[in-house]
């Protein structure tokens, strides 16, 4: 078990079967075991690569990093963490005698995108250090990662003769600069060291970068899309560096304004597959615009696991189970449905596709965010922040907090808690039906099972109570119950998210989304779906959903998840399908 900084919050030792176990090996084994790629990584640091277009490819080696250690801390995989120490060692060797880690050279240092990669080298090294089994080397990465933001704060910040943090970067008000206030918290928790602490504060309380977005944010007035800087992926990076320092500080107002963020978001930036930043990377009411033909990139891999990481950390201190409606169904749809999981490779390079679309355009195979790391090789962000999705799956789904434990994720498999074992039993997300037993408990214990937003009829074979959207009972050491939520096919109509645009619809069983694919759908044409009593009926046959139609034929739909997945010879996809 895992202690968070969240009050009594502590993340079970899970085990998934095997088809949930089975990504984490997949993603290890395809990207994160790579040698020769994290060298690729590292060397930027050496050739100052990022000088020639004020690139990004400074982010790569921090971003793979945290994902890896994510995927380390459930898997335990022994040769994960050996690659994982060499690449935190290679890394090492590249710090220069100031203490720099950059992959600019310092005549053009603290512009562009240089603080954004800073960041993620300390994210980086953070991250790896949570999971660190080797004293020495930990002693050694405090010492670098003091003398890298010993550097920074030296030369950027607050007084006379030092750079403003919004004027080391020239995109996006700044605030991709200004999300470094996350790893700097972090360091400070580590160290101790108060100047940590008061260069957040000054940072927090400044906040000067266009738009004073924390300042909006607590207002909580505006929608993200009306912000003046509406950058999804960087503006959120920056509300969980708020959240990290209101773990420091204790006061209400950060967590608060981070949560109304947060909040607004999925108001009006949540489409139904669970991502956000519909124009490209950025907030455009996408919860409404989703069901608008565009020919402009949707929904960014970057801001998905972004969102699901900043609604992680929302979680962890609110246990508010909306949340984890969020994070789930983005997991099974947005994140499942931009993992690569074919053979199929970029130049030599596993990846995860960069933008998922839902209405009427195809998986988009070029590499967003990509620049070219070796002759022939190129990476790119969303390649490289992939494998943290995943990651955080594992710190929200079955903990302990508060004396409780919650089961918040339906997961088939083992968790190992501080005083007891949960089993799960379940085909879950696509079947409603959970066994859930406790075994080596040493007093009887209270579980709360969370009512997910989808399931209005549920049933549970001993006495419960429902409170802020669990179900709560409890347990003794050998007693199981079975949890069965009604699943039905669901059919969603446009209109309740745009009233304004022609009535399309869309399908769905529980979290999972399912989609039109052209290799066997005219996405062009419309559909009526048959109704029974006022439903609709579908029946599975292998990949494919059938459903029938007001006409006598039949509607084809496969899971979002696998819809349209051809890396070579994409195929037009669409969730939202128009109606007769």
């Amino acid at each position: 078990m895992k202690k968070n900084n969240c009050g009594d919050y502590i993340v079970s030792n899970a085990k998934y079967e095997k088809q949930w176990d089975g990504l984490f090996s997949y993603i290890s084994n395809s990207q994160l075991k790579d040698q020769v790629l994290w060298k690729l990584l590292i060397a930027p640091y050496i050739n100052k690569t990022d000088d020639f277009d004020e690139g990004w490819r400074g982010e790569y080696w921090g971003k793979l990093m945290r994902g890896g250690a994510l995927i380390y801390a459930y898997s335990k995989d022994e040769e994960l963490y050996r690659v994982l120490v060499e690449a935190v060692e290679g890394l090492l060797l590249t710090q220069e005698n100031n203490g720099r880690f950059s992959s600019y050279s310092q005549k053009v240092e603290f512009t562009g995108w240089d603080m954004w990669s800073r960041k993620y080298v300390l994210l980086g090294m953070q991250y790896f250090y949570d999971i660190c089994k080797d004293e020495n080397l930990k002693s050694k990465m405090i010492s670098a990662m003091q003398s890298h933001a010993d550097y920074i704060i030296e030369k950027v910040g607050f007084g006379e003769g030092k750079k403003p943090v919004r004027e080391t970067s020239n995109y996006h008000g700044g605030y991709n600069a200004f999300s470094i206030l996350q790893p700097i918290v972090k360091l400070y928790k580590l160290t101790k060291d108060e100047k940590y602490l008061d260069y957040a504060t000054k940072m927090v309380e400044s906040e000067y970068c266009d738009g004073k977005l924390f300042a909006l944010a607590k207002e909580n007035k505006l929608y993200p899309y009306q912000y003046p800087i509406t950058k999804a992926y960087e503006i959120m990076s920056c509300f969980e560096g708020l959240i990290e320092y209101y773990e420091v500080v204790g006061d209400q107002t950060y967590l608060n304004t981070a949560r109304g963020y947060a909040d607004k978001i999925l108001q009006t930036d949540f489409a139904i597959i669970g991502a956000s930043g519909g124009h490209d990377e950025y907030f455009d009411n996408s919860t409404k615009t989703q069901v608008v033909k565009t020919e402009v990139n949707k929904f960014e891999t970057c801001v998905t696991v972004t969102l699901m990481k900043f609604l992680t950390a929302l979680y962890r201190h609110t246990g508010d189970k909306k949340y984890l409606d969020a994070i789930e169904k983005s997991f099974y749809n947005a994140y499942l449905g931009a993992l690569i999981d074919q053979d199929n490779t970029y130049f030599g390079l596993p990846l995860f596709y960069s933008y998922s679309p839902v209405y009427q355009n195809e998986r988009w195979s070029l590499m967003g965010g990509g620049k070219s790391i070796a002759p022939y090789a190129r990476f790119g962000c969303c390649i490289a922040i992939g494998a943290a999705g995943l990651g955080v799956i594992p710190t929200v789904d079955v903990v302990e907090k508060d004396g409780e434990i919650v089961v918040g994720l339906f997961i088939g498999g083992k968790y190992q808690l501080s005083t007891a074992i949960l089993n799960l039993a379940t085909e879950y997300p696509y079947d409603g039906a959970v066994k859930i037993e406790l075994e080596k408990a040493d007093t009887k214990k209270r579980i709360k099972l969370r009512i997910p937003e989808w399931c209005k009829n549920f049933t549970l074979n001993r006495d419960y109570v429902i409170e802020d959207g669990y179900a709560i009972i409890e347990l003794s050491q050998g007693e199981s119950v079975n949890y069965s939520m009604e699943m039905q096919y669901e059919e969603i109509s446009s209109k309740t998210v745009n009233t304004e645009e022609e009535e399309r619809f869309a399908v769905v069983k529980g979290p999972v989304v399912l989609c039109a694919d052209s290799r066997e759908t005219d996405l062009y044409k419309k559909y009526e779906l048959a109704k029974e009593k006022g439903k609709i009926t579908g029946r599975k046959d292998g990949d494919e959903y059938k459903f029938a139609l007001k006409d006598g034929k039949e509607l084809t739909l496969r899971e979002y998840r696998f819809a349209g997945k051809n890396y070579d010879n994409p195929r037009e996809i669409s969730v939202w399908i128009n109606k007769v």
